[in-house]
């Protein structure tokens, strides 16, 4: 912003508004956090560096104070419109840097000073990064008067010499070389960045118990993430070997180990990496009410802060499946062998004997019985000889007859 010194403001049409350029923080979580009500505005100077004369005119060169919000980190910018002045507490809105076209083409060359400036650099950088000789160093007024005098060389076509430089004549030297530095063909332009942004990426939507659960993909243009699974005491992530990791970088891929004797259940795979905000062209900051004159001048934020970028996603399980109860083992031992028994000989029952037939018992007559005169033995082989020889003749004489 512009004070004059010696005189008072400028006469010269007031162009107003107030504008910054800040940060653009994304995540796979949130976006940028809204500022709380009557946030942002214009707060105090934070640094003062040597002024400079213009038409003869002197002018203070500072930094300036944005307040984003209570608890917030407040920015620091410096003035982007050499024609109004600045005023503090002055509320405002956000509107793209587009609608400035008057500022649009030298954006980046805007951009490009404050990066390799300070309070972007310290002061020992800027010495190292420039290679320039300065007379004891380049203090913070030398380096604010500098960078001061280069953006509006971008921003209101205001050119400076060392002898516009309200100083010694060793500030003089450091001041014109500086702005030498930031406004020569070193300078390309700086283009916006990425946002700096976070995101964790898995294709299972629920894994098993007992396997890796994965793979986890972590996209960031933070230089690491730090990474950990909360939620279920055991679960831990691990890379593809199974080695239990805890900080990982951009492309990465892990997995979720879970027991397996785990009941079902979920986890919370968080991320957080810092990456470094800068200020780009890409947001600006008006005042929240149109007033003519202007209520305070155009900023562009110069320094930058670590911003933590988180991203979380869930992963959940279901339980390993039980394995069947196997049946119990074979016995394959042989039975022992049945004893031997003799067996037993159970005498049959002797059929009981068949009662004698009776004869039929007829009736005889009554015969007259005779006296007996029965043959000896001798008298019976005697008589039967006889016969034997009477029917051998017998049968002889009758073969005779015959022939």
């Amino acid at each position: 912003m512009k004070r004059r010194t010696t005189r008072g403001l400028s006469t010269a049409a007031l162009i107003g508004a107030l504008a910054i350029i800040c940060p653009i923080l994304a995540t796979s979580s949130a976006d940028a956090a809204p500022f709380s009500p009557g946030y942002p505005k214009t707060g105090p100077h934070v640094g003062q560096g040597l002024s400079l004369l213009v038409d003869d005119e002197s002018y203070g060169t500072y930094l300036y104070d944005v307040d984003t919000g209570d608890g917030q980190e407040h920015l620091i910018a410096y003035c982007v419109d050499f024609h109004n002045s600045y005023h503090p507490d002055v509320p405002l809105q956000e509107a793209p840097w587009s609608d400035l076209a008057s500022l649009t083409p030298n954006g980046a060359y805007i951009s490009w000073a404050m990066h390799h400036s300070y309070p972007h650099l310290a002061l020992t950088e800027v010495e190292s990064t420039t290679g320039l000789a300065f007379n004891d160093g380049l203090s913070d007024a030398e380096a604010i008067a500098a960078t001061q005098a280069a953006v509006w060389l971008f921003s209101d076509g205001i050119t400076l010499d060392g002898a516009h430089v309200q100083g010694t004549p060793a500030e003089q030297a450091d001041v014109a070389a500086m702005y030498g530095y930031l406004t020569g063909p070193t300078n390309t332009g700086m283009q916006p960045e990425p946002d700096p942004t976070l995101d964790l990426k898995i294709d299972t939507t629920v894994g098993l118990a007992g396997t890796p659960i994965g793979p986890i993909t972590v996209t960031t243009t933070g230089e690491s993430v730090d990474i950990d699974a909360v939620g279920f005491d055991g679960a831990m992530l691990v890379d593809a070997d199974g080695t239990p990791t805890g900080t990982v970088t951009n492309g990465a891929e892990v997995y979720l180990d879970v027991p397996g004797d785990a009941t079902g259940g979920a986890v919370t795979v968080s991320g957080t990496t810092t990456a470094t905000a800068t200020a780009q062209v890409g947001r600006l900051f008006t005042p929240a009410v149109t007033t003519t004159p202007a209520a305070t001048q155009l900023l562009a934020v110069a320094a930058v802060k670590a911003i933590d970028v988180h991203a979380e996603i869930p992963v959940a399980w279901k339980p390993r499946p039980s394995a069947p109860t196997p049946p119990p083992p074979l016995d394959v031992t042989p039975p022992p062998p049945a004893p031997v028994t003799q067996p037993v000989e159970v005498p049959r029952p002797t059929p009981p004997m068949p009662a004698p037939i009776a004869a039929p018992v007829q009736a005889v007559a009554e015969q007259p019985q005779l006296a007996y005169t029965g043959l000896n033995a001798t008298e019976s082989l005697a008589v039967a000889t006889g016969l034997i020889v009477g029917g051998i003749v017998c049968a002889a004489a009758g073969r005779r007859r015959r022939t």
